[in-house]
């Protein structure tokens, strides 16, 4: 029997709808939360809270609900920093000299998909329409980490990459390590062709992938995305998955899959807090 717990805490703040994890918000340490897509001010298609600036939306409309998302959770639109992706399983630290890279003013970050820090008051982002974000936070040494994670990232093993970038920066222990994997595209609807399948049955085995008579094969990241946990010593105790379909539910998630690519993104934000003390 899975000892996984399942379900992130859904929370509204000023109007804005998001998940938080329930290990995270009892250690005291963070400020957090996986949006949903209620509580913005875009227009269709990219209604409501639409954090994505390059698929048609208005600028002035997205800065708006990045204040609003701020606000929600209790992070300063400043000091938001976003990965400068790759869809791979390249991790970055980052630190108070880089707030508002790739928000409030240009990136120079280098490509990557997970961001690390020990530093208050740095809130790091990743922007997800079907990817999962990947929350971690250690408690004992007082520091975090998020990434984002599609099919190419889990396949080339992100979740290990956190963990092995947090030990070696930070000395974390991986069994001391508290983490959440938000909503993303589940093996219900990430149907797949042979190649990425082969992909997956090379990296983590048959049963990442789900055969179906007379059709696609489907691929379970998230199974994968913990295999890559545990695999680095993170306890299955100390993992929380939201467990929510983002093609499923188009009321509360943006879908590129099932919308086409003519879609909104949500975001996990993630940032320690100030006065944070360890354990």
């Amino acid at each position: 029997m899975s000892r996984l717990n399942t379900g992130f805490t859904r929370r509204k703040n000023r109007g804005v709808e998001f998940g938080a994890i329930p290990a995270f918000e009892r250690s005291g340490l963070v400020r957090h939360g996986f949006t949903t897509r209620k509580g913005g001010v875009s227009a269709a298609p990219f209604d409501s809270l639409n954090l994505n600036r390059r698929r048609g939306d208005e600028p002035a409309i997205v800065r708006t609900n990045y204040q609003l998302v701020c606000d929600a959770i209790g992070v300063p639109l400043e000091a938001l920093v976003l990965a400068n992706y790759e869809h791979g399983a390249t991790v970055h630290r980052v630190g108070l000299s880089d707030r508002g890279k790739g928000m409030t003013r240009p990136t120079d970050l280098p490509k990557c998909d997970g961001l690390i820090t020990d530093a208050p008051d740095v809130a790091l982002m990743t922007l997800h329409a079907d990817c999962m974000g990947v929350f971690l936070l250690d408690p004992v040494r007082a520091c975090i980490g998020v990434c984002h994670a599609g099919w190419k990232g889990v396949a080339a093993g992100m979740g290990g990459a956190m963990v092995r970038g947090m030990a070696k920066e930070f000395g974390c222990a991986p069994g001391n390590l508290i983490c959440g994997i938000s909503a993303h595209i589940r093996s219900c609807c990430f149907e797949v062709g042979e190649p990425v399948a082969g992909v997956f049955r090379d990296a983590f085995g048959a049963h990442a992938v789900i055969e179906r008579d007379g059709r696609k094969p489907t691929v379970d990241l998230e199974a994968c995305m913990i295999d890559s946990l545990l695999g680095r010593g993170v306890r299955e105790t100390n993992i929380t998955v939201q467990g929510e379909c983002t093609c499923c539910r188009e009321e509360s998630y943006y879908s590129y899959r099932r919308d086409k690519g003519k879609t909104g993104s949500m975001a996990s934000v993630l940032m320690l807090c100030g006065d944070a003390r360890r354990y």
